[in-house]
């Protein structure tokens, strides 16, 4: 293995990851749709976003959500 990585430079052949569809924080949300944060929490509470995703416990959004709801393409 050693020898494969000092043939290739040091670099290993992993591809390199790209985010498809980005996640996106509360805070990033508020600032895609304009409002304050806590403004997200409560579109959340009352259904007019949707669930968000769990990452390490944390709430995250896909890009596409977000912009989907942006264009009153989600209820």
């Amino acid at each position: 293995m050693l020898d494969s990585l000092a043939a290739t430079g040091g670099k290993t052949s992993r591809p390199e990851y790209v985010a498809a569809d980005p996640l996106l924080s509360r805070e990033e949300v508020a600032r895609e749709l304009g409002v304050a944060a806590i403004t997200v929490d409560r579109y959340r509470r009352n259904g007019i976003i949707p669930a968000p995703l769990r990452l390490a416990g944390r709430p995250r959004w896909l890009r596409s959500t977000i912009e989907a709801l942006k264009a009153g393409a989600v209820a």
